[in-house]
């Protein structure tokens, strides 16, 4: 297996829950070589759903030990990336598909976000996935976002895509009927406003902004 060469900062993430950083240490591309190959279990870990999908699992240990904290179940997960389940969900994906040219969309029963990732996403994800691991199970109150496992999905006649499953932390929230406005942050403000003629719901970093301004005046 051949891995693209990368090279990886240290990379900090604010923890508002416990007023930590979470930091992801650089390793060598020896070792990010070693463990890609021993994390992708597709041999011994593969499901193949309606026949003609087969969906292999990226580092299963460590995911299910995190799916686990949450009482995730495997079978859970393996439902949620079904076609036939999620059909419509799938149609709808391309509404949801962002300027990178990825797109996402969420199970059809709401409990989890779905996400198409690139080679390079993938290499930092497997990279960085020791210290994600550790860091959740030694902090399992943190509002990081909760991953529940990297996935490659193929099919006859098209290129493999590799899938990242996470919580849908709205899932709870949306069932009170007490939420007035979603946003998709990414701190920035380049081409981050959803301006009032635009018919979506969910705003962005600029429309956040503009929110507060008014209410303190």
């Amino acid at each position: 297996m051949q891995l693209n060469k990368i090279k990886i900062e240290n990379v900090e993430q604010w923890d508002v829950a416990k007023g930590k950083n979470f930091i992801a240490k650089p390793v060598t591309e020896r070792n990010l070589h070693r463990s890609t190959l021993k994390m992708k279990t597709i041999s011994s870990h593969h499901s193949v759903i309606n026949e003609d999908v087969c969906i292999s699992d990226y580092a299963f240990s460590k995911f299910r030990e995190l799916r686990e904290l949450d009482q995730i179940t495997h079978q859970q997960i393996k439902e949620s990336l079904s076609t036939t389940v999620n059909k419509e969900k799938v149609f709808k994906a391309g509404e949801s598909e962002g300027k990178s040219g990825s797109f996402f969309f969420f199970s059809h029963d709401d409990k989890f976000i779905i996400k198409t990732m690139f080679q390079e996403e993938l290499d930092i994800m497997i990279e960085s996935l020791r210290q994600y691991h550790d860091y959740i199970e030694q902090n399992p109150s943190s509002l990081i976002a909760r991953i529940y496992g990297v996935f490659q999905v193929e099919m006859e006649g098209i290129v493999p895509v590799n899938l990242l499953v996470m919580r849908n932390t709205m899932q709870k929230l949306r069932r009170r009927n007490d939420i007035t406005k979603i946003y998709d942050l990414k701190g920035s403000f380049k081409n981050r406003i959803v301006l009032p003629s635009q018919k979506l719901q969910t705003q962005k970093d600029r429309n956040l902004l503009i929110c507060k301004k008014r209410r303190q005046q």
